[in-house]
């Protein structure tokens, strides 16, 4: 079972996403909408920027979506239900960070409604199968879709 200090190695916190999104995502908040003042940049799967809104249509579920102006992210929709279940699994194992997490990477109320409206995917639970094996412990949070923080 996990140590508490040991929460940077925690498998259950890594999430796969290309690296050029990683690096967008630079400690941004993840938000659910933006200002309609701000400045969008949007990018693809990938990370790429999509210059003068080329290919945009009314559905961007298939685009990051990224405000420098306030430093926060909309993911695709098909990470947030993934991004949410990590998220409620470490305040859910590692308690003492709820406030850090809440303020700085994802509201609450916003994780358990990603959580509620993207299922845990069939990659998601064969992997949360395999690190049970290697370290120990579930993320209940993908064996019980149901369950909320």
């Amino acid at each position: 079972i996990i140590n508490n200090n040991n929460y940077t190695r925690d498998m259950h916190n890594i999430l796969w996403v290309p690296s050029l999104i990683n690096n967008h995502r630079d400690n941004y908040k993840f938000v659910n909408i933006f200002d309609v003042n701000d400045p969008i940049i949007f990018l693809d799967y990938f990370g790429n920027k999509i210059k003068n809104g080329e290919g945009l249509n009314d559905d961007l579920s298939h685009m990051y979506l990224k405000s420098n102006l306030r430093r926060e992210i909309i993911p695709i929709q098909s990470m947030q239900g993934k991004i949410a279940r990590s998220c409620l699994y470490f305040i859910d194992t590692y308690p003492e960070y709820q406030n850090i997490i809440c303020e700085k990477v994802i509201d609450l109320e916003l994780a358990n409604e990603w959580h509620y409206e993207n299922p845990p995917t069939k990659f998601e639970i064969v992997k949360n199968k395999k690190i049970l094996k290697h370290q120990g412990n579930l993320n209940l949070f993908i064996e019980n879709p149901k369950l909320y923080i």
